[in-house]
């Protein structure tokens, strides 16, 4: 089973930032006197560790995370050490939720406005500012589902659907039996499909089997508004590689 952990691209660029200038002031803490030829470069050096801050910028969809220290040498030297401070947060928010999705993801760059600044830039899924388009009301976009080198349509209601059949498919037999039998048929129909794809695509949709994470998921493709649009005028939700049926 394949867990969608919990931190998104928003939440983790705050993360990181949080962690930033943590990861900072325990490098300045490290910075011992006798690894230094010259007092005076050692206490510059500290002294920008523990200068630096970090913050997000940019859209829920296209987080950027910033980090810069407010006081540096004027000789241009030490300018990598926010980028590796940057390195190190983002490895750490990784860690601790049990991924990698920012080393996936994510490079650092040189921050434009400060020679001595690093920013963190996380590619971001296509149409993603989608999922955070107040227009929506709570409603998710359609995406594509590709199974057997077939494309499935699933708008918001289907993908609710999928998330409850995958949910309670381990208590089938039991408590659940009504439940799970009855948002297993409508899937079905409303696909096409007989029950045990749609068994499948309700996995592939909750790997989890706790709810839909456009952002995470990278087997849901998250439809233009165009796209959507076609698919709902055209009535058809699944597509073939040879055709449409």
């Amino acid at each position: 089973m394949t867990m969608m952990l919990a931190y998104d691209g928003d939440d983790r660029a705050e993360l990181i930032a949080r962690m930033a200038p943590v990861v900072a002031r325990e490098r300045a803490d490290h910075a011992a006197a006798d690894d230094w030829a010259s007092a005076q470069a050692r206490d510059d050096f500290v002294t920008m560790l523990r200068s630096m801050e970090a913050w997000t910028e940019g859209p829920a969809w296209d987080r950027v995370v910033t980090v810069r220290p407010r006081m540096c040498p004027a000789d241009g030297y030490w300018t990598g050490v926010a980028a590796e401070v940057l390195d190190a947060a983002s490895g750490r928010v990784d860690d601790e939720a049990g991924d990698s999705f920012t080393f996936e993801h994510g490079r650092i760059e040189d921050d434009p406005s400060s020679a001595y600044g690093a920013r963190l830039v996380c590619a971001r899924k296509a149409n993603l500012e989608r999922v955070f388009h107040p227009m929506w009301g709570g409603y998710d976009p359609m995406v594509a589902v590709t199974l057997d080198e077939i494309t499935y349509y699933l708008n918001w209601s289907a993908q609710r659907l999928a998330v409850t059949v995958a949910n309670r498919y381990a208590y089938r037999h039991s408590f659940s039996r009504r439940v799970f039998g009855h948002n297993l048929l409508m899937l079905a129909e409303h696909l096409g499909v007989d029950t045990v794809t749609a068994v499948r695509l309700a996995w592939i949709v909750a790997p989890d089997h706790c709810g839909v994470d456009l952002e995470r998921n990278q087997a849901l493709r998250i439809l233009s508004d165009g796209e959507e649009r076609a698919v709902h005028a055209s009535g058809v939700f699944v597509q073939a590689t040879a055709g449409v049926r």
